[in-house]
This record gives C-alpha cells, structure tokens and sequence, in this order.
C-alpha cells in the first residue's frame, strides 16, 4: 500500500485446530482493518504425498469449521466486505474479475502445456507435453468436456456468486428447478421469482444442495 496499490488481496485459512473463536475474530478484525479491497478465505485441504499428508495436522471437526465460517461471514461483512462468492469477499467493485468469468461461463482461451479453455460451448486442454507443444505447428488440444455449457453447470456455477442465477436463463428446466428448491426456501436458498441464490447457510452445505437441486433435471 505506501508503494502505491490500492488493490490488494489476501488470502485467510480457517478450520485449524488452534483457532478458536476469539482468536479466529481477531484474525479476521485484523485483515479488514488493512488496505485491502479482496479477501479471499478456504478450508485447509489435506494433500497425500506432502507433509500434511504423511504428517496430518489437528483440524477442527466440521461444526466448527461451519462456526468459524459464519463467524467469518458475520465479521467481514460489518467490516464492509461484501461475500460476493462462496469463498470470496470483497469491497464494492473489486471482486476478481478473472474467476467471475470462468463462474459466468464466458469463453476463455489458455496458452500453452496444460492450459484450459471454454468455448462455443465446449472446454479443451492442452496436453501437458512439452515436447509435443513445442514440435507442432499449431496448439493441439483435446476437448474435456463437449457440453460445458449445461444448465447442470450453469447451475452450480452460478449459484456460487451471491447474485445466483436468473431463472429466465433456464427455461427448459425452470419449473422442475423451483419444486425441487421449495423446500430448502428460506433457509438455504432464497428466490424472488427472478434469481434463485443460496443463502450463506445454503452455501455451507452447497454439495449436497446442488444434489438436491438437480435431480430429475
């Protein structure tokens, strides 16, 4: 910030054995009362083959970890920061602009040994081959995936961003989409006749939802 940035980001890690509620709220005090205009925050992953891995460190069990998230929620959006994404907070105007498009499905291109892209509907890879990459003329790819457009997608996508999904976008499958959310209104999801989102408690359990959601879809 005294170099000059005004928009700077940081990451915050919750579900750690040692991070009670107290310590866990001036945690989150401290980092809104930095100049940053991004926070986003995760639940520590355990990889095999790293020392995590063969050395698991003592996490929190997964009501905790769903305490410290909503203490987490609660926190940061008094301080200004508006969950804009199940994992991400931001002051007005400077939510990533980078992930919101892969969460709105517009089309992106990667360059290169074991980039992703999505396009006309369809997502492609570039083989992670070095040697192959550089020996041929033009970029080989595989496509992934033949139809990354689905309203299957569409759907879990949208639904994590705080604005939702318009029910308009998806009228193949609408009526059967609001029978199956009625019963999970207010408390997990929330409409309004227009968008279909998920409340904060909706999204601590957006997995097993989205089962819910997309049956018989």
């Amino acid at each position: 910030y005294a170099a000059g940035f005004r928009n700077i980001s940081i990451d915050l890690m919750l579900g750690l054995a040692q991070q009670s509620e107290a310590v866990w709220q001036a945690d989150l005090d401290a980092a809104a009362a930095l100049p940053v205009t991004h926070i986003s925050a995760y639940l520590l992953k355990i990889e095999p083959r790293t020392p995590f891995g063969i050395h698991p460190p003592e996490l929190l069990d997964d009501d905790a970890s769903a305490d410290r998230w909503m203490q987490m929620h609660s926190a940061l959006t008094e301080h200004g920061f508006r969950h804009y994404e199940i994992s991400n907070f931001a002051k007005t105007g400077f939510e990533s602009r980078h992930n919101c498009k892969y969460w709105a499905l517009i089309p992106y291109y990667g360059i290169g040994p074991a980039a992703h892209s999505c396009h006309d509907g369809k997502r492609f890879a570039v083989p992670r081959d070095l040697e192959a990459f550089c020996a041929s003329e033009h970029q080989p790819y595989e496509i992934t995936e033949p139809d990354a457009e689905s309203y299957t997608e569409h759907i879990m996508l949208g639904l994590r961003l705080a604005d939702g999904i318009l029910l308009d976008d998806l009228p193949e499958c609408r009526v059967q989409l609001l029978k199956n959310a009625k019963p999970f209104i207010p408390k997990l999801l929330s409409s309004d006749g227009v968008r279909l989102t998920m409340t904060p408690e909706g999204w601590l359990v957006s997995n097993s939802l989205l089962v819910r959601l997309l049956s018989g879809l």
